[in-house]
This record gives structure tokens, C-alpha cells and sequence, in this order.
């Protein structure tokens, strides 16, 4: 009977230190946001800090996967090939809260892999904004020519015409405004004559 007493206020105050009202809310980790594009002939699942970012489907050749978010900072980043349980790379990547990245892969190692500040303007309207990647490790530089024949009120026709030049492997232009429409795109060996592909 003594000690139903005291023991009955210790469990009161044990009840009330833990229902205290200043609890702090779990930390939110910041984010930015990656976009990944797969230039290269593999098909893999990319992961950081161990969970897998890519959860609906691999990533197969020419694909692309993003914009994504995801944790900001130091972190790491593992790339598995499809149905592989191995870590075929490994590497760290520091991401600013404050920007947008792409994440191109020519290749399931460190050296195939670059990643690009994705530095985008505001949208204006009927103008796009383009940039040309040299994501080929099996040429040299690389140019772009962009044409648009943009039709007038009056049947006259009026084109723009623009060349990105002497873009070197995991090298990016700044982007450019482009007037929005049927565009003929050409890829060429920097300083060549005939086009690689159009």
C-alpha cells in the first residue's frame, strides 16, 4: 500500500513527459531533379543510396527517364544492368538544390557517364529552346544544323537556319530560341559536308 503511491505518480509523470507538444517533425531532405538518358546499348536500373529510382521499367537503349525528384547533396548513385543483382558502376554525384540536371550514359562505366546543368530559360511562347549533346564516344566533334521554313500570310516563305559547331564528346551548346515548327535536323562530322544522319 506504501508504494502504490509513489508508483501510481511516477507512471503519471512518465504518461506526461512523453506527450510533450514540441516534438520536431521528421527532417525533409531537399531535392532537385535528374533526367537520365540512356545513349548507350545497355539496358539498367539506376539507384541512389540503394533504392531504385527507375521503378516502372528498365532503362533501355535511347530511352529516357525523368524529371525526376530526387534527394539533393553528396550522394551515391549505382547503376545494375537488367536483371543483375552487381553493381556494374558506382559513383558519387553532388546535386544543388537550386538546379535541374541530365545524366547522360554512353556507357556502364565512370568514364561513359556525364552529367549536364540543365540551365533553362522561361518559356516564350512559339520559340523553343535547343540544345545539342555529343553523346557519341565513336566520333569526332560533331555539328548541328537546324533548318525551319516558316510560311507567311503572304506565300512568301522565310527560313531560319541555325549551326551548332565543333561539339566534342560529353560537350553540350548553350541553349538556343528556335522558332517552333516542322524543323529538318542535321548531324554532321565537324567541318564535313554530308550529313551523318538528317
Amino acid at each position: 500500500m506504501k508504494f502504490r503511491a509513489p508508483l501510481f505518480i511516477l507512471l503519471v509523470m512518465a504518461v506526461l513527459s512523453s506527450c510533450q507538444k514540441d516534438d520536431l517533425p521528421p527532417a525533409v531532405s531537399p531535392t532537385t531533379r535528374l533526367f537520365v538518358v540512356n545513349a548507350s546499348g545497355e539496358i539498367f536500373n539506376i539507384f541512389q543510396n540503394g533504392n531504385r529510382l527507375n521503378n516502372d521499367a528498365s532503362l533501355y537503349p535511347n530511352g529516357v527517364f525523368g524529371y525526376i525528384n530526387i534527394i539533393a547533396g553528396q550522394q551515391n548513385f549505382q547503376f545494375k544492368r537488367m536483371g543483375s543483382p552487381d553493381v556494374s558502376v558506382a559513383m558519387p554525384l553532388t546535386l544543388d538544390t537550386l538546379k535541374s540536371y541530365s545524366l547522360y550514359v554512353t556507357g556502364l562505366t565512370t568514364d561513359e557517364m556525364f552529367l549536364l546543368n540543365d540551365d533553362f530559360t522561361a518559356d516564350t511562347g512559339s520559340v523553343s529552346m535547343i540544345r545539342f549533346v555529343n553523346a557519341s564516344p565513336e566520333t569526332s566533334n560533331m555539328d548541328l544544323v537546324l533548318r525551319n521554313v516558316i510560311a507567311k500570310a503572304d506565300t512568301v516563305a522565310k527560313s531560319q537556319t541555325d549551326t551548332i559547331s565543333n561539339i566534342a564528346f560529353k560537350s553540350n551548346s548553350a541553349f538556343k530560341a528556335f522558332v517552333s515548327g516542322d524543323v529538318q535536323v542535321r548531324i554532321f562530322k565537324a567541318g564535313a559536308l554530308n550529313a551523318l544522319t538528317t
